[in-house]
């Protein structure tokens, strides 16, 4: 078990990883939480962000309490509060969602790139 007052962690790998007031690089474990911190990646069972924010979660359940992410790969996600998130990909979500990109708006944005990315090569050929 891994518990941090104040403090920050690079990379931590435990059962229980637990942050106040702080941050964590890169965290894997079964429990991980962070309260008034960020977190760069976590990778998880149970991951839960209150009141602070993280880049990217990957885990079987998430919670954010008055919080943020960028993104979030989960089974199941819980946004309290006045939560936010950019792209939250999940077989379930409660909460008051707020997203900026919901899987239709990725569906419709990935379309939207390969088809730039297709006229480019083809821009590109013609001249070459």
């Amino acid at each position: 078990d891994i518990t941090v007052t104040q403090g920050g962690i690079g990379r931590a790998e435990a059962d229980d990883i637990a942050v106040r007031v702080g941050g964590i690089g890169f965290a894997q474990g079964e429990r991980i939480s962070v309260e008034l911190g960020a977190i760069g990646v976590a990778i998880g069972s149970d991951v839960s962000v209150t009141q602070g924010f993280a880049r990217t979660v990957v885990a079987r359940n998430v919670v954010v309490r008055q919080g943020g992410a960028r993104t979030i790969v989960a089974g199941h996600v819980t946004l309290d509060g006045k939560s936010r998130s950019f792209i939250v990909l999940a077989r379930k979500v409660e909460g008051n969602v707020r997203t900026v990109l919901d899987w239709r708006g990725a569906l419709a944005l990935g379309a939207g790139l390969a088809i730039a990315a297709g006229l480019l090569r083809l821009g590109k050929r013609s001249r070459g």
